[in-house]
Order: C-alpha cells, then structure tokens, then sequence
C-alpha cells in the first residue's frame, strides 16, 4: 500500500475567502466540519457569490474567515475590521466592499428550491473548449451539505505543485492558491502523481476514508489575485497545458489534485499518514 505523509490542512469557513490552516480536521458525511458552510447570496441575481467570476467577487479573496474553539465564524475584511458571522453589521459591510447588496448565509438555512448555482468566468485556453461566463452548481458533484464546488474533500500533492510552478515560471504555486483541504507531501515524486490515485479509497490517519475519489478540473482561481499574491494567468494556462482531464459534457479540463467523499468520518492530523488502496476502493460505497 503506498503512503505519504499529511503535510497541511486546510479549511475555509467562507466560500471564495482566505481561509485558516489547522494542525487537525475533523470530517464528517459533508467532508470537513465547518469548511464552506458560509457563502455570500447576490440579492440582485440570487446567485451564490464566487471569486470565479473575479471582477465582481475577486475582493472576496481579501479577506479571511476563522472559526473559534465553540464554532463561531469570524470574518476578518481588507481594512481589519472584524465582525461575527450572523451579524447584520457584516452583510452592510460586505455590501459596502462588493458594492453589491449581499448577505451572508449558512447552508444549514437554506431551503431545498433555493438556487445554489454561483457564476463561473472562464478564460480562453489553448486545448480547452469550454470559455465565457455561466452559471454552475455549488457542491455539483456530491450530496454534501456545503458550498464546495464538486465534491466535499480536495487533496492535492506537493509534486503537482511543483510541477505546475516548473510548468508556469511562478514562485507562489502554493496551498493558498489552489485552495485544497489536505496538502501532501508527495516526497521525490514527479508531476501530477495523485492522478493515478483516482478510483481508489484513499486513507487518511487511522479514521478517515474517501471514496468516489476523481480528478479535481481547474479554473481561473488558481491564477487570481491574493493578499500577497499576484494575479498570473501563466498558473492555469500551464495546467491547461499539461494536464487535462475530459468531461462528457464539458470537453477537456485542466486538472490537478483529487476530490473525494467521506465514507469513515473522524479526525485526520497534520503529520499523520495518507494511504491509497486500490483493493478497498472495490468495496467502496459509489452511490
């Protein structure tokens, strides 16, 4: 059984804002407790508010949301302000920083007719047929209780990583960019090297299991702009470039790193070990 070792967590209590790096995740049936629970609602176009549509919502990335020892989510805006989830202050005050009436919602609150759909910008890239603005559904390709967009965990290596760095020329192809919950350390390993991970379980410590494990495909937020990081198209045209991934009704992708579902809940540590078995993964639940 091949294994690697756990080098970041990551978690995101807000969708398409900075997060906060923890040495322990708990994870659930909805994947990680508290990650992308919260998500900004347009009032005006009733749309879930994504940097993916970076000229509107890309000052989202500014700021950051933590969560405390009893569950409370804090948002932290560019200026220091700060303000608790739930707070009506807050929805004035992103409104004023988006300049777009929004407020802030937790996905517990809303209803099942409810548009969880966010807008997407896609760029032009060589080998990828899909390009433009459209809508598309929070948490598209999972049953999970969140705003993630496919599926409710994302992994990705430090070799694709680095591969994507070698790939682009840029220096700052870090977690913080590509926004996953579990970084690992892949070692001396070279290029996209969880790809061939897909279709098997993947373990995480003693207690976590995924299924239903796939490519993760890419879009434009790897290459935004961030506090501290530069807006640099290189990022996802490289990926474009070098590794793609074919959806039936979207044609070629860039991809880079792993999605997957929770199939044993518990708690995962940094350090702790990430296992791949392909003979589990038979046995695995695929509904």
């Amino acid at each position: 059984m091949e294994t690697y070792k756990i080098k970041e967590l990551w978690r995101f209590p807000v969708k398409s804002m900075g997060g906060e790096q923890l040495d322990h995740l708990e994870l659930d049936a909805d994947g990680v407790a508290g990650d992308r629970r919260f998500a900004l609602r347009d009032h005006e176009t009733g749309l879930i508010a994504s940097a993916k549509r970076p000229g509107r919502w890309g000052i989202l990335l500014a700021c950051r949301a933590t969560t405390d020892g009893d569950g409370d989510v804090t948002v932290a805006l560019p200026d220091g302000s700060t303000f608790q989830a739930g707070d009506e202050a807050l929805d004035d005050a992103l409104s004023e920083l988006t300049r777009r009436r929004v407020t802030l919602e937790h996905v517990d609150t809303v209803g099942d007719d409810t548009s969880l759909d966010f807008e997407v910008a896609y760029p032009e890239l060589d080998h990828v047929q899909l390009r433009g603005r459209f809508p598309f559904p929070a948490a598209a390709f999972t049953d999970a209780g969140s705003y993630v967009d496919g599926a409710a965990v994302h992994l990705i290596t430090t070799s694709t990583m680095a591969a994507i760095a070698a790939a682009s020329g840029a220096a700052d192809v870090t977690a913080v960019r590509m926004r996953p919950n579990v970084v690992i350390d892949s070692g001396q390993a070279v290029g996209y090297v969880e790809d061939d991970w897909a279709g098997s379980t993947v373990r995480l410590g003693s207690d976590v299991a995924l299924f239903r494990v796939t490519r993760t495909a890419r879009c434009i937020m790897t290459s935004v702009e961030q506090p501290g990081i530069p807006r640099d198209n290189r990022i996802l045209q490289a990926i474009a470039r070098e590794n793609r991934m074919s959806i039936e009704t979207m044609g070629q992708l860039p991809c880079a790193g792993l999605f997957g579902e929770v199939d044993s809940p518990g708690i995962v540590a940094q350090g702790d070990l990430l296992a791949i078995d392909r003979v589990a993964a038979e046995r695995a639940p695929t509904g």
